[in-house]
């Protein structure tokens, strides 16, 4: 699991295998009242469009996380991918 934080009220999460999809996938974090985090899932990731991510990520001034994922893709030899906000 990695985390990204790209405001101070919200975190991103990637992991390259979670329950129910052994793909990946990518959650937004927002802090919940109990001192936990909330989670909302942003990607899924497949074997199609890219799986297992498995690099840090790069965040930009407009909220994008940039990175890639080592599975998947056209070819299966993994893909750069974008989430935007």
């Amino acid at each position: 699991m990695r985390l990204a934080a790209p405001r101070a009220q919200q975190a991103a999460e990637f992991s390259s295998w979670h329950p129910g999809n052994a793909c990946g996938t990518a959650f937004k974090l927002t802090p919940a009242s109990n001192g936990k985090f909330n989670r909302t899932l942003l990607y899924a990731f497949d074997d199609k469009h890219g799986a297992n991510p498995n690099a840090g990520v790069i965040l930009d001034a407009m909220g994008n996380i940039f990175g890639t994922a080592v599975g998947g893709g056209s070819d299966g030899f993994g893909v750069v991918f974008v989430i935007t906000p």
